[in-house]
């Protein structure tokens, strides 16, 4: 089971800018009973409602990396990724390349 927990009378601090890992937005939240502090990450949402995890935790082989499922997959309704068979290898590349 997934604990929850409940930020509710956490206030946003400005003091700690918006740094964290990742590129999603996030914010940091501090307890103004405790003053512990904690990063919050808003969730990337495809325009379908679906939410995407920041990272991709499943290993894959090269055919599934050189697949435009993949690429769908990096993109994450983004346009970032793109295939293209002659160049690196027909591993993804950035669009720009």
């Amino acid at each position: 089971m997934v604990e929850v927990k409940n930020f509710d009378s956490w206030i946003e601090d400005k003091d700690s800018g918006k740094f964290g890992s990742g590129a999603s937005e996030k914010i940091w939240l501090v307890n103004p009973k405790t003053n512990k502090k904690g990063l919050f990450k808003f969730p990337k949402i495809k325009s379908d409602g679906t939410i995407i995890n920041d990272k991709i935790k499943v290993q894959k082989s090269e055919n599934e990396m050189k697949s435009d499922n993949f690429v769908e997959l990096l993109n994450s309704g983004n346009n970032v990724w793109k295939r293209d068979n002659s160049k690196n290898n027909g591993y993804p590349i950035f669009i720009w390349e």
